[in-house]
């Protein structure tokens, strides 16, 4: 197969992947010194922590067993692959953006500036390092599976980019953000059959993934990383540099306030964020149901993701990786997204 793939290549083809190496290579380089260091201790003990559930309880009784929030099936999986050092946690995420940058070049290989220059951008993104290599959070491995299902609709492979959204679901809960996007794009412009058929094709990835959990703990307990969202001590902000954190500036209260207080007569910080994000993200949803034919899906998946980490409360900082991302890669779509 390599054989044949090599000569299907032409010389000048092989060597418009070359730069794909030497980025690659960078972003390994870069990542490497922070992998082994407790960049910030609170959140990585609580995963080695959650790996010592796993091995104390059983892998299918974690969901039963964890006291704090947790993330979803795939997730937990790769936790449970790990030997419990930060490294060994680290990993799958550090991969996941290795995995992302080869996908920003291989979309963007037939541009000739842009095919090196995001990626490269990529590689050397402080937020990223910091995300990924330094603090070890996990939102590279489902901002990888968006930027897929993203690829997938804008080669108009709807029943591909179910899937990939089912595999998302089941890794992190940011995903559900661009549900608008998929679920509009693909009613829009393949119809409702392979629209219904995708998203059952979603819903059998989501629960195949939970249901070694459920049978073992119950449906409930299972689903608790998607049934259980809210947190009533959560702040208005978490560090975030968003709406509600210049409103807490500004008005003198402090940023770690209960977003269950009120806010606006009889509501609370939460509910009004809800209604400011519903309303936005009914405005982009209407411009895509207008717009479906044209084709800039990282432009509106940015959009989504910017939108969700602007007006939310309970929102961490880091909640900014997938917008920064596909906003990068939204500049082929959009060249003001450069801007």
């Amino acid at each position: 197969m390599l054989i044949q793939l090599r000569q299907r290549l032409n010389p000048s083809e092989r060597l418009a992947w070359l730069p794909l190496v030497c980025i690659v290579a960078l972003v390994i380089v870069i990542r490497i010194p922070y992998l082994s260091g407790n960049g910030f201790g609170g959140d990585l003990n609580i995963f080695q922590g959650w790996v010592g559930i796993i091995r104390t309880s059983g892998l299918f009784h974690f969901y039963e067993a964890v006291q704090e929030r947790s993330y979803p099936p795939i997730s937990t999986l790769l936790l449970a692959t790990s030997s419990g050092d930060i490294t060994s946690i680290k990993l799958p995420s550090v991969m996941a953006e290795v995995l992302i940058v080869i996908a920003a070049y291989w979309w963007l290989r037939r541009e000739k500036k842009l095919r090196w220059l995001i990626p490269v951008l990529l590689a050397l993104h402080p937020g990223l390092i910091i995300t990924t290599a330094w603090w070890g959070q996990n939102e590279a491995l489902f901002t990888l599976a968006i930027v897929l299902v993203l690829v997938a609709l804008n080669r108009d492979r709807p029943l591909i980019a179910w899937v990939l959204f089912g595999v998302a679901l089941a890794t992190k809960q940011q995903s559900i953000v661009i549900a608008p996007l998929i679920v509009v794009l693909s009613f829009r412009r393949y119809g409702w059959r392979r629209t219904i058929a995708g998203g059952l094709l979603a819903l059998m990835v989501v629960i195949g993934l939970f249901l070694p959990f459920a049978l073992t703990t119950g449906f409930r307990t299972a689903f608790s990383p998607y049934l259980v969202l809210l947190d009533g001590a959560s702040s208005i902000s978490n560090n975030a540099y968003n709406l509600w954190y210049a409103i807490a500036r500004f008005s003198g209260i402090a940023a770690d306030t209960p977003d269950r207080n009120l806010f606006l007569g009889a509501l609370s910080y939460n509910k009004t964020a809800l209604l400011l994000l519903g309303g936005y993200t009914l405005l982009l949803t209407t411009m895509m149901w207008k717009r479906f034919d044209q084709r800039r899906e990282f432009v509106w998946a940015s959009a989504l993701y910017m939108g969700s980490f602007m007006l939310q409360t309970q929102i961490h900082e880091r909640y900014l990786y997938p917008a920064t991302i596909l906003a990068l890669l939204a500049i082929k779509q959009e060249r003001r997204m450069g801007l």
